[in-house]
C-alpha cells in the first residue's frame, strides 16, 4: 500500500494545539473510534504513562487534554494512552556528518519500518507558546517523535515503544 502524507501547522498552547487537532480530525467519519477507546484497558498503564509524559513532556498531556475536550471524552481513553507500552521491532537511524559529503553539510536519516498502515505519515512544523518551533513527524497523530527545532538540533529515536500503538508483530510490555 502506498501512503499519502501531510503537513499540517499547529500554533497556541499546547492545550490549543490539540483542541484545534481535534476539531481538524472531527470532519472525519468514525474519527472517535479510531481515537479513543470505547473502554479503558489499563487503568495502571494509562496512569504510569501520563506520569512518564508529565515527568518528560508535560505540554503533551496539556495537547492530549485538549483533543480529549474537544471530544468531551476522558484523557485516559485516548488510543494513544492505552496503546505506549509497546516493544519489539525498531527503525533503524544514521547520521553523516559535514567532512564525508560532497556539499558539506550534516545529514540525518530515519527509516519508517512500521507499516504505512499504521503510520499517519504527518509532517508538523510547530509553534508552540514559550517553547523551540520545530518541525517533526507526529505519531499516532500527537506529540511529535523525530524532529528539527528553529536551532538547529535533529532528535530522532528508533523503538517501537511509546507510543506507536497496538499492531500484529509489536507485543505489550509485560508489565501489562
Amino acid at each position: 500500500m502506498k501512503g499519502k502524507g501531510s503537513f499540517v501547522y499547529l500554533e497556541g498552547t499546547s492545550y490549543e494545539i490539540g483542541y484545534n487537532q481535534g476539531k481538524d480530525l472531527s470532519v472525519i467519519p468514525n474519527i472517535q473510534k479510531m481515537l479513543f477507546e470505547d473502554h479503558k484497558k489499563s487503568k495502571a498503564r494509562a496512569e504510569d504513562t501520563l506520569e512518564n509524559f508529565n515527568m518528560y513532556c508535560p505540554e503533551l498531556i496539556d495537547e492530549l487534554q485538549g483533543v480529549s475536550d474537544y471530544f468531551n471524552r476522558d484523557v485516559e481513553e485516548l488510543r494513544f494512552i492505552q496503546d505506549s507500552y509497546l516493544m519489539g521491532g525498531g527503525c533503524s537511524l544514521a547520521a553523516i556528518t559535514p567532512k564525508m559529503t560532497v556539499d558539506e553539510k550534516m545529514y540525518v536519516f530515519r527509516t519508517y519500518d512500521l507499516s504505512p498502515n499504521i503510520s499517519d505519515m504527518r509532517l508538523c512544523s510547530t509553534n508552540a507558546d514559550n517553547k523551540y518551533s520545530h518541525t517533526g513527524f507526529s505519531v499516532s497523530t500527537f506529540g511529535r517523535s523525530d524532529g528539527l527545532n528553529e536551532y538547529g538540533l535533529c532528535v530522532t529515536f528508533a523503538s517501537c515503544g511509546v507510543p506507536v500503538g497496538n499492531h500484529p508483530g509489536i507485543e505489550l510490555h509485560p508489565n501489562f
